[in-house]
C-alpha cells in the first residue's frame, strides 16, 4: 500500500491539539493564553490586534466537540487516565490510546468517526514533557488533548478541511498567522493545503525527518503527519519549523494531523 496515498478505505487519520487550563487569559500584551498547545494569540492593541471568540477553556472544548458532532462524529468520553488492559502505558498520553485496537483491526465500533477530549499525562516514555516544564511557556505534564478520528472514513483532504475551518472560522484565528508542515514526500497533503486553505508554497514547509512521520512503535500503524503552526510575530524569538531556531516561542504548533495506514 502507498503510505502517502489518498482515499484508500484502509487508511485512518486522527488529528488534535492540546488544551491547558493554566495561565488562561492573562491581561496585558496578549489576547489570551487560552492554550491550544500553550498557544497565545497576538497583541490586544496596535495594527496586529486580533479578535478572540473564546472566553475560556470550557468554551474551547465545547466548541471543538460540537463542531465535530455537527460533522457526523460520535462524541466519545475521555478514556481513563490509567488505561485499562494496556500494559504498555502507565498513563494515557494521547487521545488515540483508547482506539488502539480499532486502528489495528482488533476491535470494531458502531461508528467510523469519533471526537474526544482526552485527559493525558506526559511524564515519561515516548512522550515526556516533564523535563521541559518550567523552561518553556508551552509544556505541561497534565492536560486535555482534543482529537477527531476517522476509522477508514475520510482521509487527508477532509481532515485538512475540518481542521482549517474550525481554527479559522469557529475559533477565528487570523489566516495570515498560520503555516503548516508536511512530510517531505507527501505531495498529496501539500496539494490539499493549497486547495483547501489557499496556502502558498512558503507557508507549506516540507520536513524530511520523523518530526513529520508518526508511528505507534517500532512496528505497527504509521504514516506521515501534518502540523499547523501559529506565528506570534517577529517580536518573539524563534524560527519556523525545520530551522535552527525552531525551539523558540515565535512559531507554536497548535494542531497535528496524522495520516495513518496499516
Amino acid at each position: 500500500m502507498n503510505v502517502l496515498g489518498e482515499g484508500a478505505n484502509a487508511c485512518n487519520c486522527w488529528t488534535g491539539f492540546k488544551v491547558k487550563a493554566k495561565r488562561l487569559f492573562r491581561r496585558g500584551s496578549r489576547c489570551g493564553d487560552f492554550a491550544l498547545k500553550a498557544f497565545s494569540i497576538g497583541p490586544t492593541n496596535g495594527p496586529d490586534r486580533c479578535e478572540i471568540r473564546m472566553t475560556g477553556v470550557n468554551e474551547i472544548r465545547s466548541t471543538f466537540l460540537d463542531y465535530f458532532k455537527k460533522n457526523d462524529h460520535e462524541v466519545v468520553e475521555s478514556g481513563p487516565l490509567v488505561p485499562r488492559n494496556d500494559p504498555t502505558l502507565m498513563f494515557a498520553n494521547a487521545g488515540m490510546n483508547q482506539f488502539k485496537n480499532v486502528f489495528t483491526g482488533l476491535e470494531t465500533r458502531p461508528y467510523s468517526r469519533a471526537v474526544t477530549a482526552q485527559k493525558v499525562v506526559r511524564a515519561g516514555g515516548k512522550h515526556n514533557d516533564l523535563d521541559n516544564v518550567g523552561y518553556t511557556a508551552r509544556h505541561h505534564t497534565f492536560f486535555e488533548m482534543l482529537g477527531n478520528f476517522s476509522f477508514g472514513d475520510y482521509f487527508k483532504e477532509r481532515a485538512i478541511e475540518l481542521a482549517w475551518n474550525l481554527i479559522t472560522k469557529e475559533y477565528g484565528l487570523p489566516k495570515d498567522r498560520l503555516l503548516v508542515t508536511v512530510y517531505a514526500e507527501d505531495d498529496a497533503a501539500a496539494g490539499f493545503w493549497k486547495k483547501v486553505a489557499g496556502l502558498s508554497d512558503d507557508k507549506i514547509i516540507r520536513i524530511p525527518t520523523s518530526d513529520n512521520f508518526w508511528s505507534m512503535g517500532d512496528i505497527g500503524p504509521c504514516g506521515p503527519c501534518s502540523e499547523i503552526f501559529y506565528d506570534h510575530g517577529d517580536h518573539i524569538w524563534g524560527g519556523p519549523p525545520g530551522t535552527a531556531e525552531e525551539d523558540g516561542d515565535r512559531f507554536i504548533e497548535i494542531w497535528n494531523l496524522v495520516f495513518m495506514v496499516l
